[in-house]
């Protein structure tokens, strides 16, 4: 008997404790997050953002599952950016106020002309299998991206990859 209730309540204890690490997955957030616009402090408090960049006292942070979020009162309050599906976003970099640019995983490199309110994906290469992990402009129309397993992109018009070493 003693083995058959202990047996019982680790069994219900793994069943509980499966129910909350489903309750705290990535999936459920991406459920709960919407395309743009606010987001609420406790879906704040559950991404993963890797970098972010402050234009005045507007911060724009990019993250996991290509989330770009936007904040104009110092993080007190956050929302959404527009941006098109993204893998896991690791930097970003702001010109000015108004351009900027984000990459990341696939060899991602996305580009704003708004101040980060709206993102257009510039290149992607998905099949090399080479994180972007840094990028810095320095006009608006050259610029750098480096990241693992020796990726380096140089681009002369904005975002669009001209030349690539290795």
């Amino acid at each position: 008997m003693r083995n058959t209730t202990a047996s019982l309540a680790i069994a219900a204890g793994l069943v509980l404790c499966a129910a909350a690490a489903q309750a705290q997955s990535p999936g459920k957030l991406a459920a709960t997050l919407p395309e743009s616009g606010p987001l609420p402090r406790v879906t704040m408090e559950r991404l993963l953002l890797i970098d972010a960049s402050r234009q005045g006292s507007r911060v724009v942070a990019v993250g996991d599952r290509g989330y770009i979020v936007i904040s104009d009162d110092d993080g007190k309050s956050w929302r959404r950016a527009k941006s098109p599906a993204a893998p896991l976003l690791t930097a970003i970099e702001f010109l000015d106020a108004k351009h900027g640019w984000a990459v990341g995983h696939d060899s991602v490199i996305l580009a704003t002309q708004d101040g980060g309110e709206t993102w257009t994906q510039q290149f992607a290469a998905p099949a090399e299998q080479r994180p972007l992990l840094d990028v810095i402009f320095v006009s608006k129309d050259t610029g750098y991206a480096i990241g693992a397993y020796s990726a380096f992109y140089e681009t002369g018009d904005g975002g669009n990859p001209g030349t690539r070493a290795r």
